[in-house]
């Protein structure tokens, strides 16, 4: 009697999940912007279809998220804690929350962004985009490359100010539009939201800048 062996798929490294945790987050980002950019265009369509792609990649970091925690108590050996580790993967949560908050409000409440405003919010979703490439680059660096990370935590920050400059300046023009309380509600929400993605992601980024600190020779 011949015998078959059936090889069990191996499990990936713990590693290897927090990267493929923030991939999923990296592509919420560009997924976001695919959406916002349809919305401002008219294209309801292709925007009510970005979000749930948005919301689906949520879901799979959730996944990807759940299964990290489920794994942070193994014998697997990294350079971080424990509690590090979940500091780190609840860290990316938030910022992909965020991400869904954003496109849910916009395509619930619908409103019609002011064309006054359309230009800084595409320039926000884009720099917000360029982000989320960078919470990827500064994630891949602490697992594999400490020496890069702070050059990632610089850029977000950097990102980040950029974003919050227009931001600003877009809730100020959104006073001086002249249009009903419901739409300049609904576009102070969303230019707030946008903020916030930012903001979490910078917040993010500090923190592995802490971590770098702590655990550098």
């Amino acid at each position: 009697m011949i015998k078959i062996s059936i090889k069990k798929k191996k499990k990936p490294k713990l590693q290897e999940l927090f990267i493929e945790n923030c991939l999923f987050v990296e592509e919420a980002f560009y997924s976001m912007e695919k959406a916002i950019i349809a919305y401002l265009d008219g294209d309801f369509d292709q925007a009510i279809e970005k979000t749930n792609e948005t919301i689906e990649i949520e879901k799979k970091q959730d996944r990807s998220r759940e299964e990290i925690i489920g794994r942070l108590f193994s014998r697997e050996t990294m350079v971080f804690s424990r509690s590090d580790r979940l500091s780190i993967i609840e860290s990316l949560d938030r910022i992909a929350d965020k991400i869904e908050i954003a496109l849910k409000n916009l395509i619930i409440h619908r409103c019609d962004i002011s064309s006054e405003l359309k230009e800084g919010i595409i320039k926000i979703t884009k720099l917000n985009s360029k982000i989320g490439k960078e919470v990827k680059e500064l994630v891949i660096a602490i697992f594999e490359d400490f020496s890069k990370g702070k050059e990632h935590v610089d850029e977000i920050t950097n990102l980040r100010r950029e974003v919050r400059t227009i931001h600003w300046a877009l809730l100020e023009k959104n006073y001086n539009v002249n249009q009903d309380y419901k739409d300049f509600n609904l576009q102070e929400t969303l230019i707030k939201n946008l903020g916030k993605v930012a903001d979490r992601a910078e917040e993010f980024a500090d923190q592995i800048y802490n971590l770098l600190c702590k655990y550098s020779s």
